[in-house]
């Protein structure tokens, strides 16, 4: 009985201390990928009684020849819990294939849409000077304008 009781007191603390951590935010903080170079969240997307908004991820890979990669990521809202959850993720580098790096990104509303713009390059070491335009849809889908 005493085994019991110690057991379910030890699962008690640790539960409260992960919930805890997941709380502070100078932790979650902490925890974030320090490849992630930027992030840019708006707009508005729904289906159905499914809603929420977009969020776009810059990732850096490699050291002397850097590359950035833009992910798309649509955040539903769970408004029960209150909080937001990543319903789906995209990268934009199959939409982009002929680009060496994606980067800087911004959203913006046209014509009842959301446009999401990101700065492209070429070639490792160039600047990112071609701007590349995605109309953001319901999750999963993003379409390239040209």
């Amino acid at each position: 009985m005493l085994r019991i009781r110690l057991v379910s007191t030890a699962f008690l603390f640790v539960s409260a201390t992960s919930v805890s951590a997941q709380q502070d935010p100078a932790r979650r903080v902490e925890a974030l990928d320090p490849t992630i170079t930027q992030v840019v969240t708006g707009g508005f997307w729904q289906v159905d009684s499914s809603r929420g908004q977009y969020r776009v991820v810059v990732l850096t890979e490699g050291w002397e020849e850097v590359r950035h990669r833009v992910f798309v990521q649509w955040l539903a809202e769970d408004t029960a819990a209150r909080e937001l959850d990543v319903q789906s993720s995209m990268d934009l580098a199959p939409l982009a294939s002929e680009w060496w790096s994606l980067a800087d990104p911004s959203l913006s509303l046209e014509a009842g849409s959301w446009i999401l713009l990101v700065h492209a390059a070429a070639m490792p070491l160039e600047q990112h000077t071609a701007e590349l335009r995605f109309r953001l849809g319901p999750p999963g889908r993003v379409a390239p304008l040209r």
